[in-house]
């Protein structure tokens, strides 16, 4: 199997959400992928949230997660999953354990894909692949000191200075345009039809947030930096709540509000009779899913939901909120990234917020 899953982590920081939206005691819609931001939720609010995703396997890799957390202790989900250093035989280990969370069919694809369990799930899908080795290549060629010097800073304003003075701009700038270029990225990063809306240099507006992912938050606290540079994570405070010990207790008790469905988000809220969710977290969507698609979603949201909602959506490419949904309405923030700046560990994404209730506006 080439691609068994797109994505092996989500890059959408949950700490966007938490922040963004009004969840406690609310019910999220939100797009599975990696499983993140459902699990980091769920491990520290008391919550409902039903998780879809279009692929099967990107469901049945957060079941994994979840059996994962269920099962072992969370150094050892750590571990198993591949957030920590590698060790194939504590892995075949755990997943004997992990294995008997999990519904016949997850374990049938899971066995068939034994090398994916002792390899690391994370590190083996098809974006991780793929940016991790690009990733290997830059760390190799400004030295793996460099890096460990960076994640050990004790405060941004370290970062800042480091950065500036250590890390050569013109050959980042140079890496992102043969990494991000259509020709590679669009066959061997992400599937194609998360580009159709790209526009212009997709390298050269990586780059110009990729200094703001080295130093707009505290890198001892930023997973998606350390794993990425060296393919694991050094400080265990970085870990997603749900692979922390000091929320471990909170995730068990939470975790039965939590559901994963093979389901797109638009089948979802079409074959619902009416619409309770408070919160919509649309990740990046609207990059894969044409303008009338978009539109379509959106107006479904709102004319079925019976409470004022909140959206918070991701994207690359395309702004979900156009001009045949923004009447929807009551408030549509088209700068909200900017009020995330010093807070998103992954801040590649534009951020719009969305809402219906004009009384409350987070």
């Amino acid at each position: 199997m080439k691609h068994p899953y797109d994505f092996g982590i989500s890059q959408d920081d949950f700490l966007v959400e938490e922040k963004a939206l009004p969840i406690n005691g609310g019910k999220l819609l939100c797009v599975a992928s990696g499983g993140e931001v459902p699990l980091s939720l769920i491990a520290k609010h008391t919550m409902n949230i039903d998780a879809v995703d279009v692929s099967i396997n990107q469901i049945r890799l957060c079941r994994l997660k979840v059996g994962a957390v269920q099962s072992l202790e969370p150094h050892e989900s750590a571990t198993f999953l591949g957030f920590s250093n590698k060790n194939e035989v504590c892995r075949t280990t755990y997943f004997e354990k992990v294995a008997k969370m999990l519904p016949k069919d997850d374990l049938e694809f899971w066995n068939r894909n034994i090398s994916l369990i002792t390899k690391g799930v994370i590190g083996n899908s098809r974006f991780e692949k793929y940016l991790l080795f690009f990733c290997r290549l830059f760390v190799s060629y400004i030295g793996k000191r460099k890096v460990l010097e960076l994640v050990n800073m004790e405060s941004v304003e370290s970062q800042h200075v480091y950065f500036d003075k250590h890390i050569k701009k013109s050959l980042i700038k140079w890496i992102f345009r043969v990494v991000f270029s259509p020709a590679l990225y669009g066959n061997r990063g992400l599937n194609a039809q998360g580009l159709i809306h790209q526009r212009g240099s997709l390298g050269t507006q990586f780059y110009l947030k990729f200094r703001d992912f080295f130093t707009s938050t505290p890198a001892k606290n930023n997973f998606y930096l350390q794993f990425y540079l060296l393919g694991h994570v050094v400080f265990e405070q970085a870990l997603p709540p749900y692979l922390q010990q000091d929320f471990h207790e909170s995730l068990l008790k939470n975790i039965k509000g939590l559901s994963f469905e093979n389901r797109t988000i638009q089948d979802k809220v079409k074959h619902l009779d009416s619409l309770r969710y408070t919160n919509y977290a649309l990740s990046n969507i609207s990059d894969w899913m044409e303008k009338e698609e978009m539109d379509s979603l959106m107006t479904t949201i709102v004319k079925r939901t019976e409470v004022p909602i909140h959206i918070c959506a991701r994207y690359i490419h395309r702004n979900p909120m156009t001009t045949g949904n923004q009447h929807l309405f009551s408030k549509v923030d088209f700068d909200f990234s900017k009020k995330f700046i010093g807070v998103d560990r992954f801040p590649f994404y534009t951020i719009t917020k969305a809402t219906t209730d004009s009384t409350i506006y987070v």
